[in-house]
């Protein structure tokens, strides 16, 4: 079984016996750190060197929860959490990638923007939203999320993606009889 890269450092119970170690074992996780953003810059730089034109397609977005994305594949409720996904294309592994969620029914769709950030990974890029519903949204929200990048590798953008909202039906009972 392969050791985790990282643990718990803060914590003296995982085997550590004095301040030293732990003080050891932090700066060799900002040593590992150090080396990816390096190693991130230099995939940067050959990209520029080699003009690779950057490209973000098919965005599409999926339940987290199996069980409700058989229940409802193609809408979200409030409090799901979903998968916002996009694939990419001459954008190096660990480039950051900008998700905005809004509500393009506001009458400030601005207003209604949830930010996220996620890296590239094996051509992908992946990030997880809970459905929620903020103060600035309108009455019958409609959600849409697009993603950005920027880099040495050009800029890349796709459209808005529709997340539909399930429309909850309030059932009606006679109380007269």
């Amino acid at each position: 079984m392969e050791k985790p890269k990282f643990r718990d450092i803060n914590h003296l119970g995982w085997g550590y016996t004095s301040e030293k170690q732990v003080q050891k074992e932090k700066e060799e996780q900002k040593r590992l750190a150090q080396e990816d953003m390096e190693h991130s810059d230099a995939m940067e730089q050959t990209a520029r060197k080699e003009n690779f034109k950057a490209e973000m397609f098919d965005p599409k977005w999926f339940h987290f929860d199996p069980e409700r994305a058989e229940q409802s594949p193609d809408s979200v409720i409030y409090g799901d959490k979903i998968i916002l996904h996009v694939k990419t294309k001459d954008i190096v592994k660990g480039a950051g990638v900008d998700f905005v969620v809004a509500d393009s029914a506001a009458k400030s769709s601005w207003l209604t923007e949830r930010k996220l950030r996620a890296r590239v990974k094996n051509d992908t890029v992946e990030t997880q939203w809970v459905v929620d519903r903020n103060k600035n949204d309108s009455a019958e929200p409609d959600f849409k999320f697009s993603a950005s990048y920027e880099g040495y590798s050009g800029n890349a953008s796709i459209r808005s993606t529709p997340i539909p909202l399930e429309r909850i039906k309030l059932l009606e009972f006679d109380l007269s009889e």
